[in-house]
């Protein structure tokens, strides 16, 4: 009995071990701030590590990547667009595979009370659209398995 237990709580610490490590809060947080409290936040506390910046023509795009396990992938991109009254709408585009972690995601939009705006869905993509007062959040979901579940949260 004694033994049982203890394969069952290592197994426990092993699966999350490829835990995924963002959750909703995660994402609507890094809207807020700004590079290097984003940076900081994902590097020091979330153990990502930051790509290069990529400079295009009016933004600039922050980019963080984390191997876990290897059937984990995760690709956080934060940047933000410019309407033409030139404010700055910031967002944040999480890649992950496996694509079962939006499932959490979605679950914590329900509970959050984002409302269900749109859902779409084919043979080739499954696109969710959820909104509350301050936030729009995409989540899509491909049938290919090579390509990774998306979730971008952008600031209304």
């Amino acid at each position: 009995m004694r033994w049982s237990l203890i394969v069952f709580l290592l197994s426990l610490i092993v699966s999350g071990a490829g835990a995924q490590s963002l959750n909703l809060n995660d994402l609507i947080k890094l809207t807020s701030l700004n590079h290097e409290q984003a940076k900081n936040y994902l590097t020091n506390e979330r153990k990502f590590s930051a790509l290069p910046i990529i400079d295009t023509v009016g933004a600039k795009i922050f980019q963080f990547t984390k191997a876990g396990a290897p059937s984990v992938t995760e690709l956080i991109i934060k940047s933000a667009w410019r309407d033409d009254r030139g404010l700055e709408h910031p967002f944040v585009h999480y890649d992950v595979r496996p694509k079962a972690y939006t499932d959490v995601i979605l679950h914590q939009l329900k509970s959050a009370d984002f409302r269900l705006v749109s859902h779409e869905s084919d043979k080739y993509k499954t696109v969710f659209l959820y909104e509350n007062e301050r936030f729009t959040v995409s989540v899509y979901t491909f049938s290919e398995k090579k390509l990774p579940a998306s979730i971008e949260v952008r600031v209304k």
